[in-house]
């Protein structure tokens, strides 16, 4: 089984996430902004149907999971004029934590989005991602696709592979 969701959102860098005040670590307001408009997307009753039928089929016992993220970034901003690598595009490792930290901490799993709506997250720790693929693709704006797969533990024990599909 596996779980596809599209998200209309930028990506958030871990360098974005936190901020210092009075030397000690705290969310930035750009992390909570981008963090608040996640959250109202997977709160939609489709997203949080697919995302249960995909928590119900989970087995910490039994599976492992793989994922598989696509930033999507306009031409313009992922490559200069010249045609090259834009270098001010955000890290692609550095995309990665935050938008797997939402959904696979229990943490956030429960609480209420702008909308008033329930948040329901996989509750899966991220411990059992064994297989992560990231890309950034140009397309004509900002978008984020992520899907995740179930592995049989079994499998994966037998010397399988995990190849994402």
């Amino acid at each position: 089984m596996n779980l596809k969701i599209k998200l209309l959102a930028k990506g958030c860098s871990v360098n974005e996430w936190k901020g210092l005040r009075r030397g000690k670590p705290f969310p930035s307001k750009y992390y909570l902004d981008w963090r608040s408009g996640i959250f109202t997307q997977i709160s939609a009753p489709k997203v949080r149907k697919a995302i249960k039928a995909f928590r119900s089929q989970y087995s910490a016992e039994n599976h492992v999971l793989g994922v598989q993220i696509t930033h999507h970034l306009p031409v313009d901003k992922l490559f200069t004029t010249r045609g090259t690598i834009n270098l001010k595009s955000k890290d692609l490792s550095n995309l990665e934590k935050p938008l797997i930290d939402l959904f696979c901490d229990k943490r956030f799993d429960g609480r209420k989005c702008d909308k008033g709506r329930i948040i329901n997250n996989l509750c899966i720790d991220d411990a059992v991602i064994l297989n992560l693929n990231s890309l950034k693709r140009p397309d004509k704006d900002y978008g984020i696709s992520i899907t995740f797969y179930l592995f049989d533990l079994i499998d994966i024990l037998g010397g399988g592979l995990l190849c994402l599909k």
